[in-house]
């Protein structure tokens, strides 16, 4: 099977769902950039010469959506974090994940608020807890659409991202997979063939002293 397989539950009704949300908080602009897929074509503009393509651009530009998903989706976030949450760790780790929770300088709280926007947005939403090479923990968030498949102590996380290379970028298709194996927490990065990628791919991934995890 291949890498990028998906899970049974990840059906394109799921999928389209999260689309839709995604287009719709985002607003007027991205809505009907989608064009026909929000706003059928009337089917009386395809008699037109052009085949209705004028009078349906007309027709979605007179076309009105109300931005009032994203402004609703921020009231409920402002409300959930009206109150200060009390979040208890050791104190070694909360020297480092209070102010650096992701490894890039961003506050728990501010990371807390993105986790909260995911689930307001499609009700779900990753987290992972990694270390970097000095063995520091840090947090990383993993949206709805990029956790393909998953099991018991088993994920696959989607990573495709755009890469620059001098003036053009190019799609890069990346998956990590996160395993369990004996007990112990191994991590294993694959291209878009299906190949293990020898020099990113990190496995029995280790604590601070070498200990696994």
């Amino acid at each position: 099977m291949e890498v990028k397989t998906k899970h049974p539950e990840l059906t394109p009704l799921i999928e389209g769902q999260w689309a839709q949300m995604r287009d719709t908080v985002a607003g007027n602009a991205k809505v009907k950039g989608a064009g026909k897929t929000y706003l059928p074509m009337p089917s009386g503009f395809a008699g037109s010469v052009d085949g209705g393509t004028a009078a349906y651009d007309a027709y979605k530009h007179r076309a009105l959506f109300p931005d009032i998903l994203d402004v609703t989706v921020a009231t409920i976030i402002g409300a959930i974090h009206a109150k200060e949450f009390k979040i208890e760790m050791p104190v070694k780790l909360s020297g480092v994940i209070l102010e650096n929770a992701d490894g890039k300088n961003t506050p728990l709280e501010v990371f807390h608020k993105r986790i909260t926007r995911q689930l307001c947005e499609v009700g779900r939403v990753g987290v992972i807890t990694d270390v970097n090479a000095d063995g520091d923990a840090y947090l990383a968030v993993y949206s709805a659409e990029s956790i393909i498949n998953w099991d018991n102590g088993f994920y696959v996380l989607d990573e495709t991202r755009q890469e620059r290379n001098g003036f053009e970028w190019k799609k890069i298709e990346r998956y990590r997979v996160l395993e369990i194996v004996n007990g112990v927490y191994n991590v294993a990065i694959y291209d878009g063939e299906g190949s293990k990628i020898a020099d990113e791919g990190v496995e029995n991934v280790n604590a601070r002293g070498g200990a696994p995890i």
